[in-house]
């Protein structure tokens, strides 16, 4: 064999692992980078969710502090008739509100469940759900036909 071959082999040889050891190296602070990152994202999803949740239990609370406000508003005055007709007012502005509205009605008095717009059918039916405010579990869907003023459990 020749010379200059004999000391060319172990010099590639020990070039290729060298360069595999880097390449390896490289690849694993990659993952690890892309892991972090990961993690920050879902951290930063978490304290988002967190903070809807605690807006939506301030909106939802603030709605039943203003509706039990309109009761009593509506207590004093002599028909019932009037009274139904203000609330009906009230949420005829916007069909969510009043999709929520009737699911609220139907369930009952509950301050451990808040109710949330999940959408709309396309037949026109309106979904709502009621949540647990200390888990945001779903406990039951409504489907809600406003024109009817139907609530059908869902699920």
């Amino acid at each position: 064999m020749n010379k200059k071959l004999k000391i060319a082999i172990p010099i590639v040889c020990v070039l290729v692992v060298v360069i595999t050891y880097w390449m390896i190296f490289d690849i694993k602070k990659k993952v690890n980078n892309m892991n972090e990152q990961d993690l920050n994202n879902t951290e930063m999803q978490n304290t988002v969710d967190e903070n809807t949740i605690e807006e939506d239990n301030t909106v939802e609370e603030e709605n039943i502090v203003n509706t039990a406000e309109s009761t009593a508003n509506n207590e004093n005055t002599n028909s019932s008739s009037e009274e139904i007709a203000e609330k009906d007012d009230v949420y005829a502005t916007n069909k969510f509100d009043e999709a929520k509205y009737l699911v609220k009605k139907a369930w009952g008095d509950d301050d451990t469940v808040y109710f949330t717009n999940e959408g709309v059918t396309s037949e026109g039916l309106y979904i709502v759900a009621a949540r647990e405010k200390s888990t945001t579990n779903v406990r039951n869907y409504f489907k809600v036909n406003i024109e009817t003023k139907d609530v059908d459990v869902d699920y």
